[in-house]
């Protein structure tokens, strides 16, 4: 029976790989496949599950995605992000934020926060990007070269962005990155935008 199971587990995995999200018929072939799963008696898990929901929020159904998330006992951090991400490139920050404050701090990783602050930078928030910029680091958690690209894209942004933009360089400093041309150029627009570094005069000279 277990052999069995895996078969069709695998089988269902593999229809779903078919889906991408530049193609029309994705949303057609996972409704297809999940109506398949529930008529069967078939009770999707793990990749399985977190492929549909990401299916769905790639094809705009953000309903189905949700009440698959919903019926999850304990949603990964997977599935979570995958909502945090699909809810913040709708400017739905507050669903976003809401799955993102549900998620044990256990739980999160820099992937998820990531997902969080991209969202805030891109919906023009770039004060809420910092300030969980800043709560991430608190938190223990490593940023990477993506997190202070968004978070940087986030400052330029505000006005007042000097102060913050000063905070972010000292950050990227002591993290040790090693300055990745994303993060390095990132930094430099924001300097620019302030018109006051000695990075924008030493980097012209």
């Amino acid at each position: 029976m277990f052999w069995g199971a895996n078969k069709v587990a695998h089988r269902y995995a593999a229809q779903l790989q078919l889906c991408c999200p530049q193609s029309p018929v994705s949303y057609s072939i996972a409704r297809t496949t999940h109506a398949h799963m529930i008529a069967s008696g078939f009770k999707p898990r793990g990749h399985i599950l977190n492929r549909l929901i990401d299916v769905y929020c790639k094809s705009s159904n953000f309903s189905y995605a949700h009440q698959l998330f919903d019926q999850i006992p304990k949603p990964d951090i997977v599935a979570r992000t995958t909502l945090i991400t699909a809810y913040s490139a709708i400017g739905n920050l507050t669903l976003a934020r809401k799955i993102f404050n549900e998620t044990p701090l256990s739980m999160r990783d820099t992937v998820c926060y990531n997902a969080m602050i991209t969202g805030y930078s891109r919906n023009n928030d770039g004060h809420a990007s910092i300030r969980l910029f800043f709560e991430m680091r608190q938190g223990g958690f490593r940023p990477d070269d993506f997190t202070y690209t968004t978070v940087l894209s986030g400052a330029a942004q505000i006005v007042d962005v000097e102060k913050q933009c000063q905070q972010l360089h000292c950050a990227v400093v002591k993290s040790g990155t090693g300055y990745a041309t994303s993060v390095w150029n990132a930094l430099l627009s924001v300097y620019v935008r302030c018109a006051s570094s000695p990075l924008v005069s030493s980097s012209s000279s």
